[in-house]
């Protein structure tokens, strides 16, 4: 409450203690793009993907998403985090 208070003195009431805004992580935009999705693109071709999941099968599910034809990109990002996790738990150790 200090922080808004000190805020007030120098910002609009309205804006000094308006609720709290959550930071939104951009995730959708990383992985469509290439610059970001390019360990996407690793992981779902690797050895890894292809002891857990059908490997055109994923792939097919982020080159849709990536081509902008369907809007999954909660699947494939549930996806490259447990490749993520298995290859730092599992691989690596």
């Amino acid at each position: 409450m200090a922080f808004r208070t000190a805020a007030a003195k120098v910002l609009p009431e309205e804006i000094a203690f308006r609720k709290k805004l959550g930071f939104i992580v951009p995730i959708r935009i990383w992985m469509a793009d290439e610059r970001y999705n390019q360990d996407v693109q690793r992981l779902f071709h690797s050895d890894i993907a292809e002891k857990f999941f059908d490997v055109d099968a994923i792939n097919a599910i982020f080159d849709e998403y990536v081509g902008g034809n369907s809007d999954n990109w909660r699947k494939v990002w549930t996806i490259y985090t447990f490749l993520v996790w298995y290859e730092e738990y599992f691989v690596k150790r």
